[in-house]
């Protein structure tokens, strides 16, 4: 099955120049559990969890996910980002 990347900006938040770095917690859930007729697998292995820094002015997260009506599905993948 093929995965497509989502990328997510996030700014820095405003603050003085000696303010600490922020670290954030970035988490995409699927919404149900789809598998492909063709493989039958189930396609979307949980929830997805990174940590970044936000040092630069913007910093971007990319996660590989399985398209929302990728061909073959059994039922549409939804997420929730948060």
């Amino acid at each position: 099955m093929i995965k497509r990347k989502l990328s997510i900006p996030f700014q820095k938040s405003v603050g003085d120049s000696t303010q600490k770095p922020e670290v954030i917690e970035v988490v995409v859930i699927p919404l149900s559990s789809p598998s492909s007729s063709q493989d039958n697998i189930v396609l979307t292995g949980g929830k997805q969890v990174q940590k970044i820094t936000l040092t630069d002015p913007v910093t971007i997260v990319e996660f590989e996910l399985v398209p929302t009506d990728a061909a073959g599905l059994s039922e549409r993948i939804l997420y929730r980002v948060g």
